[in-house]
């Protein structure tokens, strides 16, 4: 791939690759400093798509990668820092759920419920739901067996389910059979 190609597929794959590293990294600044790190690389030629896979799935794979060196890096920080604070903070609760109401009530449970989803379930829903790849192509980006991601993904299905009954009960009337 030339770098007029390589650069005309980042910029196409741009906000899915964007909401990927969002949901990879869990924070709108890690998430830039991925995106912006994998980007340099590519285009420096640090790393080259080898067309072993479609490219999106390629790039995901690069930008998880990528999620995951840079947590890494930060958890040893603090380890080695003693922030015993923020360690715990990283572990911390999430928002107190609240009864959903209007639209925007009924959007953030649905966020509240991906978000409580172990980050193998949560990713491989994302991947599926919002990047529209296959379980396969969504094992691949996150390096885990097809049997694994199917198991990740039918997880994720039925605890968004449970997790979104309120929110079925209450728009049933409204949803055609």
């Amino acid at each position: 791939m030339d770098e007029t190609e390589l650069h005309n597929s980042l910029v196409a794959l741009h906000s899915a690759s964007f909401a990927w590293a969002m949901s990879c990294c869990r924070d709108r600044d890690l998430a830039e400093e991925v995106l912006q790190s994998v980007y340099v690389k590519l285009l420096e030629g640090r790393s080259s798509y080898q067309g072993r896979s479609s490219f999106k799935t390629w790039l995901f794979t690069v930008i998880q990668n990528a999620a995951r060196d840079s947590q890494r890096k930060r958890w040893w920080s603090r380890v080695l820092r003693l922030e015993f604070e923020s360690l715990a903070e990283l572990a911390g609760a999430t928002p107190a759920d609240h009864q959903a109401g209007g639209a925007e009530d009924q959007l953030a449970m649905v966020r509240r419920a991906l978000e409580k989803l172990p980050q193998r379930q949560r990713q491989v829903a994302h991947l599926v739901f919002y990047e529209d790849l296959t379980v396969n192509d969504a094992a691949e980006v996150m390096g885990v067996t097809v049997g694994s991601a199917r198991q990740h993904y039918a997880r994720a299905k039925q605890t968004l389910r449970n997790s979104l009954k309120p929110l079925q009960n209450r728009t049933d009337d409204s949803i055609p059979r």
